[in-house]
């Protein structure tokens, strides 16, 4: 490069690298092809450093290919006398260390979920600690007043809440990796039977729950706190979209998947799924969310063996 950074002369692998042909690149400046967030930097470590300097240290620059996508180089430069010009130019080497930059991120990311993982984990334990005490105390109560007082049932509602709460705690614990998912083999139907009570209660007396279960569902193998915790936060995102009321309308059924709607899944055979479908009458923003909720449980079901 000349000394205003415009390029004199290059090697095929460079501009392989970054997708052009050198035709393309001769005669550009070399900040024409570093990422924009990076170019003021570049531009003023050029000027105070590159050519002022015989030798320079090596450093690190994130560029663009002529897709877009990124790619990052280790450049050694140096100032030297070109022989054929008899002028001061630049001479940079240009290392790829994209592959390298991925694993460090990854590393990094993976540091961060498990900073995330040991914080989750300590929580679900204090609260569980405190879940013990709460259910520990419902049943003291319950066994002291009997089935016939009338605080019984308020009282069995608090401690199946807080039965439901542990399961949550579990969540976090297996999240963190401190304790295992327990998959169970179950009927989807039975479970929503179980939970409907508590969904009612989650939604407004305006908003119209109804269910239509396939008798002949299939069994599947899944956590059922899991499977509880998604219906949960469905029904709560459905509740928020219709602040007027509506319907929620939960149902299930059989559905066989073939190669063509599992073509980008290698990891699951076709065979026969059990289908869990979520909807409401709501609308706006809230319904997104609802929906990406839905398309984690997708991801879910199929992940697992679904009908057993």
């Amino acid at each position: 490069m000349d000394l205003e950074g415009r390029i004199l002369r290059m090697n095929q692998t460079e501009a392989d690298l970054l997708g052009y042909s050198p035709e393309e690149m001769l005669g550009r400046f070399i900040f024409d092809y570093i990422a924009p967030e990076e170019k003021k930097e570049a531009k003023a470590n050029f000027k105070n450093n590159v050519i002022k300097n015989q030798e320079t240290p090596s450093f690190e620059r994130k560029y663009l290919k002529k897709s877009g996508e990124k790619i990052y180089f280790t450049l050694l430069t140096k100032r030297v006398i070109d022989s054929k010009r008899q002028q001061p130019v630049i001479r940079s080497v240009l290392i790829d260390v994209t592959r390298v930059k991925q694993l460090e991120e990854q590393l990094l990311q993976s540091q961060k979920m498990e900073a995330i993982g040991r914080l989750a984990g300590g929580i679900a334990h204090d609260f569980n600690n405190l879940l013990t005490v709460l259910r520990g105390h419902t049943a003291l109560v319950l066994a002291e007043i009997g089935k016939e007082h009338p605080l019984t049932n308020e009282l069995e509602l608090i401690d199946k809440a807080g039965e439901k709460a542990e399961q949550l705690t579990r969540q976090l614990l297996a999240f963190s990796r401190k304790q295992q998912l327990h998959p169970e083999i179950i009927n989807l139907n039975d479970l929503i039977l179980n939970i409907k009570k508590m969904l009612a209660r989650l939604i407004n007396e305006d908003i119209v729950l109804e269910t239509k279960l396939d008798s002949a569902l299939g069994l599947i193998q899944v956590d059922p706190g899991q499977i509880e915790q998604v219906i949960m936060n469905l029904t709560v995102n459905a509740r928020d979209a219709m602040p007027k009321g509506g319907k929620l309308k939960l149902e299930t059924r059989n559905e066989i998947l073939d190669e063509t709607i599992l073509k980008d899944r290698l990891d699951t055979k076709p065979g026969s799924f059990t289908l869990l479908v979520v909807s409401d009458t709501g609308v706006g923003w809230m319904r997104k969310r609802a929906a990406i909720f839905s398309n984690l449980f997708l991801q879910l079901k199929i992940k697992v063996k679904a009908q057993v």
